[in-house]
C-alpha cells in the first residue's frame, strides 16, 4: 500500500496527523498568566517574609520563615489551579469564577501600587544608596508582575474565541 494518495486526494501520512487543536490561543495566555501569577506570588511572599524578620537567605531562614508563608499562599494557588484545570475543562462557573479572581487581584495590585507609589514618594531617593535603591525598585516591579498578568488574564478571558469554546457546550 502506497503512502502517497490518487490526486485530489492527501495523502495518509497527512490524514493521521492532527493539525492544531481545538484550545484557543487565548486559553494557553490564561494558562501562562495564571502560572506566572503562582509563581510571582511565592517570590513575593517568601522575599516580604525574610524582609519582615529581617534574616538573611540561608537554610533556617527559609525553614523557619518562608516555608509557613509559602503555604499560606498554598490555598489561593490551589484555587487557582482548580479553576484553571475546570476552565479547560469548559466549565461555565470556572469561567465567570476566573474573571472574578482576574478583577480582584487587577484591584488588589491597584491598591499595592498606590501604596508602593506612596512609599516611593516618601523616601529620601537621593540620600538611598545605589542598592537600596535597586531594592525597591525590584520590590515595586515583583509586586506589581502579577498585576500585569491579572489585566492580561481578564482580557483574554473576554475573546470571542475563549466565550465561543467556554458557552458552546451544555456543561454549567
Amino acid at each position: 500500500m502506497s503512502e502517497y494518495a490518487p490526486p485530489g486526494q492527501a495523502p495518509r501520512y497527512q490524514e493521521k496527523r492532527k493539525r492544531h487543536s481545538n484550545r484557543p490561543v487565548a486559553l494557553i495566555g490564561v494558562t501562562v498568566c495564571i502560572v506566572m501569577v503562582i509563581v510571582l506570588n511565592a517570590a513575593k511572599v517568601t522575599m516580604g517574609a525574610l524582609e519582615n524578620n529581617h534574616t538573611s537567605l540561608s537554610y533556617e531562614a527559609i525553614s523557619d520563615v518562608a516555608v509557613p508563608a509559602l503555604l499560606q499562599g498554598a490555598l489561593m494557588d490551589a484555587l487557582n489551579l482548580i479553576v484553571l484545570w475546570k476552565l479547560w475543562q469548559r466549565r461555565r462557573w470556572a469561567h465567570g469564577f476566573a474573571i472574578l479572581i482576574g478583577i480582584v487581584g487587577l484591584l488588589y495590585g491597584i491598591f499595592i501600587f498606590m501604596g508602593a507609589a506612596e512609599y516611593y514618594n516618601s523616601a529620601n531617593i537621593g540620600a538611598m544608596g545605589a542598592a537600596e535603591y535597586l531594592k525597591l525598585v525590584f520590590i515595586v516591579a515583583l509586586a506589581n508582575a502579577p498585576t500585569v498578568c491579572y489585566l492580561v488574564m481578564t482580557v483574554l478571558l473576554f475573546t470571542p474565541s475563549l466565550l465561543r469554546r467556554t458557552y458552546a457546550n451544555e456543561m454549567y
